[in-house]
């Protein structure tokens, strides 16, 4: 059975981010996802939080919307 791209997208996705959390103990940004990973993951996304770095680099996340 052959995966959708989407799929693959998604399943490395999950399998950094159970390995390197994306924010340290001090709710910081150690790293995002970018490029055309990213860009499958948003273009289909059923929900999107809003989020904004603060000082020092924390994570400040906002409203959820539904796509």
């Amino acid at each position: 059975m052959e995966k959708e791209k989407k799929d693959i997208a998604e399943d490395l996705s999950t399998y950094v981010i159970e390995r390197a959390n994306q924010m340290d103990s001090d709710n910081q940004l150690q790293y995002y996802i970018c490029g055309s990973v990213a860009t499958m993951l948003v273009a289909n996304a059923t929900e999107i939080q809003e989020c904004s770095l603060g000082i020092n680099n924390t994570i400040e996340l906002g409203t959820v919307k539904t796509i």
